[in-house]
This record gives C-alpha cells, sequence and structure tokens, in this order.
C-alpha cells in the first residue's frame, strides 16, 4: 500500500510548480491585502487534490490495470484516502506558517485547514468512485460551492452570528477534540462506502 501512496504522490510532480506558483500568489495576496481566506488557499487547493489524482488514474486506465497486481479494492481505496490525507495536512502547515506571518489566528486558521479539505474529501471521494471524475465533476463542485454561497449569504444573520457565539464560548480544546472524532466516523464511513463501490465496479 505504500506503494499506492507514493504513486499518488509522484503523480503530482508534473504540476507541482504550477501549485505552488498558484498557492502563493494566493497566499501572498492574502498576506498582503489581509484576507484570511485568501491566506489559507493552500488548504482549499488541497481538498480538490483526490480529483485529480483520480483524473489521472483514469487518463492511464491504473484501475483496470489495478485488478491484476497483488493487491485488494481495499488497498486501493486506504491508498488513496491516506494521500489525501497527507497532502491536507501538508497544506494546513503550510497555511499555519502563513496565518502566522499575517498575523492572523493561526489556532483557529489550523483547525478550519485541515477540518474543510478532509470533510470535502469525505463526500466526494465516494461520488468520484460511483460515477467517475467527469461525471461526478457538477457534483463535486456543488459540494464545494453550496456550501460556501450559503455561508457567505447568511454572514451576516442571526443564524451565523449565534453560531459563532456558542463555538466562541467552548474550550478550544474540547472542540478541536469533538471535530476530530466527528471526521474521524465520517471518515470510516466514506471508506466503507468507497470500498463497498469499487468492490462492485466494472472497470
Amino acid at each position: 500500500m505504500k506503494g499506492l501512496v507514493l504513486k499518488d504522490l509522484l503523480a503530482l510532480k508534473s504540476i507541482i510548480k504550477t501549485i505552488i506558483l498558484i498557492i502563493g500568489i494566493f497566499m501572498f495576496s492574502g498576506i498582503v491585502s489581509g484576507n484570511t481566506f485568501l491566506v489559507t488557499y493552500a488548504a482549499v487547493y488541497a481538498a480538490i487534490m483526490p480529483l485529480n489524482l483520480m483524473a489521472y488514474d483514469e487518463s492511464c486506465r491504473f484501475n483496470r490495470f489495478a485488478q491484476i497486481l497483488p493487491i485488494t479494492n481495499t488497498q486501493i481505496v486506504l491508498a488513496r484516502y491516506i494521500s489525501g490525507f497527507v497532502i491536507c495536512i501538508a497544506a494546513a502547515a503550510v497555511s499555519i506558517v502563513a496565518l502566522a506571518i499575517s498575523g492572523n489566528n493561526w489556532a483557529e486558521g489550523a483547525m478550519a485547514g485541515i477540518a474543510v479539505p478532509l470533510v470535502y474529501q469525505v463526500f466526494t471521494v465516494p461520488v468520484m468512485y460511483k460515477w467517475g471524475v467527469e461525471k461526478s465533476r457538477y457534483i463535486t463542485m456543488a459540494a464545494f460551492l453550496i456550501p460556501f454561497v450559503v455561508i457567505m449569504t447568511l454572514s451576516d444573520g442571526e443564524i451565523i452570528q449565534n453560531a459563532v457565539t456558542a463555538l466562541q464560548n467552548i474550550s478550544p480544546l474540547y472542540f478541536a477534540a469533538a471535530t476530530a472524532a466527528v471526521i474521524a466516523v465520517m471518515y470510516v464511513c466514506s471508506i466503507y462506502l468507497s470500498v463497498k463501490i469499487v468492490k462492485n465496479k466494472e472497470w
């Protein structure tokens, strides 16, 4: 399974310079302007990495080739989730450094930078396994845009303000532990669903 994870990470080698350039431009703009979203853009970009990796696999028909290798479908799926997790943690680390440089609250940014892409992957990876990258592209875009639009629309509303106030009254350690527990459960469910889909899929 280590080889599968390494395969995913090496697949990004061809576009790593472009990724660094794009993230660098957005983060520099965020630091200069004080825009927290731009500062943590690395974490946002990390959320879509599994889509790119699965697109690479489809283009070279790796999933069909993998059926003759001494690996199981469970290992294939686990490797994809591990790759996504590693990428998210690396992107979160970059975002934390950028937040610290910009003078923003790096602790809150770290939690958002880790939680948001991980939750996004939990929902989108099974969808891409089910319908493929091309057919599920609009679904994965909606999974990102709809929550963003809803939050931006309600940002000045009473519901969001009450939610923010409630979160501020919760102990940071308790909130972080609760968030980690929820994401862990979601990950287990997502992995189980993806494995089930892959086992029943004809490549």
